[in-house]
């Protein structure tokens, strides 16, 4: 077993010795599987006292998963013994349904050395009667990878409906090569199937492979589909195409234009995807003052959006009308944000946001701060407006500007007042007093003692704030 992965056996040999809690579902069946693999290779390794049953571990599955992930190449190279995989293979056929269950999570396990059970998976997948032995039957499928694309690209000339849905859903799942993979024309004549269930399974599929030759297809399944259902899922494939996908600007801007579309929470998502090619079309339905408020500040957000997924310069455009969007009351909270994530490409809307410092309330002068931070880290403005926010008499206000006071170089200023907030009566300041410290590190020894006491505080993220912000100045034990 690779040492890395080591520290992770009296996780999971703990985990396995205590009552489930914690995990519901299948995500806990898949943790205690996780588990028993990690703990079964490595039998000789595990102590006893690993077993003594401790505090539940809340995430169980996400440390398991990673242990799996870490442990990969433990056996690997050795393939499967034929008998084993005969075994499965012949359990899949049971008619106890636990046993076929067993044996799909058994080969689940095996991974790419099931590759012999690839046939029996597919018809398991495809027409068991129990959902729970076909969804083990589709883990045992992916795991497998892209080698069980040919079956399922067969079946989906079935003449059953479900079982081309079926089909197609898993098609999206095995990470196939956008550039090699075969089921994309067999899926783009799915979206014409008659059964909308079947649409949606293709659509969904050619979203997650991402070949951009698809993209043409599914605008057009957006655009003239009668199934809202259908339409909407097309509409959230399209994010997945990215700049690809430039040509359903026009589209999905007309549907954020109308709150009361059944596809106007996906619309959004699929245009900030897109990026740049969005972003003039976003200005325009920024500035329409036609159009109802909610809609003009979804514009800035996917604008916000848009310069978060590149670091701002994608969003340069948009500068100039978001600094006017700064006059509008309604929508100005919505442009510091937005100007926040422009970063340095923001710059020109400096001097308007420092002239805004004058006549703002206390709370919106710390989103100020924020934006000029981010756009310039030094601005002189940043830890003085963030000071003088530690003492404001709103704690919500306290607690927003210790939370980002912490984050600047000039931070250490700032250690005397963070120190007195971690005594304040509001739970919320004192939490983001404890992760502004964390953040300074060192040069925050001052705190040390109040830390030390924010150990004893009756709030568990106090705590945890206090502790790790202990660790990170270097405090000993």
């Amino acid at each position: 077993m690779p040492p890395k992965s080591r520290w992770l056996l009296p996780v999971a040999a703990t985990f396995l010795a205590q009552p489930a809690r914690g995990e519901p579902g299948a995500q806990g069946e898949t943790a205690k599987i996780n588990a028993w693999r990690l703990v079964r290779r490595n039998l000789d390794m595990i102590a006893l006292k690993w077993l003594r049953p401790i505090s539940a571990c809340w995430c169980a599955s996400f440390v398991l998963t990673c242990a799996l992930a870490l442990n990969v190449g433990a056996d690997e190279g050795k393939p499967a013994p034929v008998n084993s995989v005969m075994k499965l293979i012949s359990d899949l056929s049971d008619s106890d349904k636990k046993v076929r269950d067993k044996a799909a999570r058994a080969l689940w396990e095996l991974g790419p050395k099931a590759a012999e059970a690839m046939p029996a998976l597919v018809k398991v997948y495809l027409k068991d009667p129990d959902e729970g032995v076909r969804n083990w039957a589709a883990y045992a499928l992916k795991a497998i990878g892209p080698a069980a694309e040919p079956p399922l690209i067969r079946a989906l000339d079935s003449k059953k409906a479900e079982e081309r849905a079926r089909a197609a859903h898993l098609l999206g799942w095995l990470n196939l090569d956008k550039q090699k993979a075969a089921a994309v024309g067999p899926l783009m004549k799915l979206l014409k199937d008659e059964s909308p269930v079947v649409r949606i399974g293709a659509v969904r599929a050619l979203g997650r492979i991402g070949d951009p030759v698809a993209v043409s297809a599914v605008i057009g399944l957006v655009e003239r589909d009668s199934n809202k259902f259908v339409r909407a899922w097309g509409i959230e494939a399209l994010r997945y195409f990215h700049s690809d996908a430039k040509d359903a600007v026009p589209i999905l801007i007309e549907i954020l234009k109308n709150p009361d579309d059944p596809a106007w929470g996906v619309a959004f998502d699929s245009l900030g995807s897109i990026g740049k090619d969005a972003v003039l079309p976003l200005v325009k339905l920024m500035n329409d003052k036609r159009l109802k408020l909610e809609v003009r500040r979804k514009a800035i957000w996917i604008l916000r959006s848009i310069a978060g997924n590149s670091h701002g310069e994608d969003a340069e455009g948009a500068v100039p009308a978001l600094i006017d969007t700064l006059k509008d009351e309604e929508l100005r909270g919505a442009a510091f944000d937005a100007l926040e994530h422009t970063g340095k490409y923001g710059k020109p809307a400096i001097p308007a946001l420092v002239e805004l410092l004058k006549s703002v309330s206390p709370s919106q002068r710390i989103l100020i701060a924020r934006a000029l931070y981010r756009i310039d880290p030094r601005h002189p403005k940043v830890v003085p407006v963030m000071l003088e926010g530690l003492q404001d008499k709103d704690p919500k206000v306290r607690s927003l500007a210790a939370h980002d006071i912490g984050l600047g170089p000039k931070a250490p200023s700032a250690v005397p007042a963070l120190i007195k907030l971690l005594k304040d009566k509001n739970p919320d300041v004192r939490l983001a007093a404890a992760g502004a410290l964390w953040h300074i590190g060192p040069a925050a020894k001052a705190a040390i003692p109040a830390l030390k006491e924010a150990l004893e505080d009756e709030d568990e993220s106090v705590r945890h704030n206090a502790r790790h912000a202990l660790e990170s100045i270097g405090a000993k034990k």
